[in-house]
């Protein structure tokens, strides 16, 4: 069992939410755990006597509020302090990155380096003071605030540095910036303005809905939207084409035992028939998505693989010049620690990764703002360093999505200031300069295009309920300009 006490503004806290929290065992790996907070005392049970990591959602005094974790610590009578312990794990997280991006005595970084160096003898300084606990803590929030500076100043100077090098060589993807359209949008909904921002579209499939029956389709919907779409133009995607969530399961087959041979010869005919109705009609396609989070069947490791094999190399058979993604989903990988039958989503990338399946490039799926397992807010640093995890060698998309809104009932953490239009445009622009600026970024996907379409994050649209434009849609036409230099476009209004 851990222990830690908790401290804010160098008094003890007598109430703190711990719905966010978690541990974490080697590798980041979540581990099922019970965390409560009673009598002042941050208590962590988890199944193991191995060392382990607290994730916790942590408010950072002018910087925001994040999910931070603590690096593994052993199991001792004597209660940590979790300031000092979060403290910690940042600084070893910098100066691990330091390392990683090369920029130890790099040009230009003195005064990154000098935060770096304040917050280390803050932390020194904190050590020194366990005798204090209140004092302790004080010193460590401070190098706290520190780290989180540096680290966000050195995640934005590593993706300057890369992004004018991919942009000098000509390497970026003319397809850049896109948004999920769902099916129940309407035509007269996109207006010209919205359209003209968009590199492409990408419309979400819905097993279920499409696969009524052994041989029987309902694609009359999609036909329509498709054909909208061409018209106008612009480049279609798929995506979760297939996916186990129970929401994405035809209803013939919800509450039946499926025999796996079953499975797969029914995942090769709705394949074959969505390819040989659309496949001349698309860029490209998430064959399969979240199949190691979302296992409404019950598969074991082996099966998963085998559909994941059995869709990109049917997908690559009858669409040859359409790209076939594989899309992870919960990249963070809590779900881990407490659903049955999934595979962690870093070892399932790798895996596909190594096994020599033919695929074309790997989605991830990285939405923040929502008050559950996956979706709290993390910074930066954070997130570019995730994205390196996930170099795998091949292309990635990336789909993603902040809140336009604070709602009172939710705590999910913020960047920097609570959740307004302005900030979501903000943010998505930092977002788009860390991703972009690595070199197997293909594209940026935003996955709410109004807000009664919104999926992982209430109120994330493009548009809000009004089908108004936010300021996120301007600053995509500006990012148009400045990573495409697109002068045709016509800014939105």
């Amino acid at each position: 069992m851990l222990k830690f006490l908790v401290f804010k503004d160098g008094s003890p806290v007598d109430q703190l939410d711990v719905t966010s929290a978690h541990m974490l065992g080697q590798d980041d790996v979540p581990v099922k755990s019970q965390v409560e907070y009673a009598d002042r005392l941050l208590t962590c049970q988890k199944m193991t006597e191995e060392a382990g990591a607290l994730a916790i959602l942590w408010d950072v005094r002018g910087a925001g509020k994040y999910l931070l974790q603590t690096t593994r610590l052993p199991s001792r009578e004597k209660p940590y302090i979790l300031n000092v312990e979060l403290a910690r794990w940042r600084l070893m997280r910098i100066l691990s990155k330091l390392e990683d991006w090369g920029l130890f005595e790099y040009p230009k970084t003195e005064s990154i380096m000098e935060l770096v160096e304040t917050s280390r003898k803050l932390f020194i300084n904190a050590l020194q003071e366990s005798q204090s606990p209140a004092k302790a803590a004080d010193l460590a929030d401070q190098s706290l605030e520190k780290s989180m500076e540096a680290g966000d100043a050195l995640a934005k100077f590593h993706a300057s540095h890369l992004l004018g090098i991919k942009l000098q060589s000509g390497v970026l993807n003319r397809k850049l910036f896109g948004c999920r359209v769902n099916p129940g949008v309407t035509t007269d909904q996109l207006s010209p303005e919205v359209l003209a921002t968009l590199n492409f579209v990408q419309i979400p499939l819905n097993w279920g809905q499409l696969h009524t029956g052994r041989q029987q389709f309902n694609l009359g919907p999609l036909d329509r939207q498709v054909e909208f779409f061409l018209k106008r133009k612009m480049s279609i995607r798929f995506g979760s084409v297939i996916s186990f969530a129970q929401a994405n399961i035809p209803a013939w087959l919800k509450g039946k035992n499926i025999e796996f041979d079953v499975l797969r010869d029914l995942v090769y005919e709705y394949l074959t028939a969505i390819a040989g109705r659309y496949g001349k009609c698309i860029r490209s396609w998430a064959v399969v998505s979240g199949l190691h989070a979302e296992n409404y069947f019950g598969l074991n490791f082996e099966q998963i693989l085998d559909i994941t094999r059995l869709a990109s190399t049917r997908a690559k058979q009858l669409c040859p010049r359409a790209g076939a993604v594989i899309e992870i989903v919960h990249p963070w990988g809590e779900y881990y620690a407490h659903t049955p039958k999934t595979i962690h989503p870093f070892l399932y990338a790798d895996m596909v990764a190594q096994s020599g399946i033919n695929f074309d490039a790997f989605a991830l799926h990285l939405p923040f703002g929502a008050a559950k397992d996956g979706f709290y807010v993390r910074d930066f640093f954070q997130i570019s360093s995730l994205i390196d995890r996930y170099a795998l060698g091949k292309p990635i998309h990336l789909t993603t999505a902040v809140p336009a809104m604070t709602l009172p009932e939710r705590d999910c953490g913020y960047c920097d200031t609570p959740w307004t239009p302005e900030a979501q445009a903000k943010w998505f622009e930092c977002f788009c300069q860390i991703a972009i600026s690595k070199p197997l970024i293909e594209s940026i996907t935003w996955e709410t295009l109004s807000d009664p379409f919104s999926e992982s994050i209430p109120g994330s649209g493009l548009l809000d309920d009004q089908w108004t434009a936010r300021p996120i849609l301007a600053r995509i036409y500006e990012m148009q300009k400045k990573f495409l230099d697109s002068k045709q476009r016509i800014p939105p209004q």
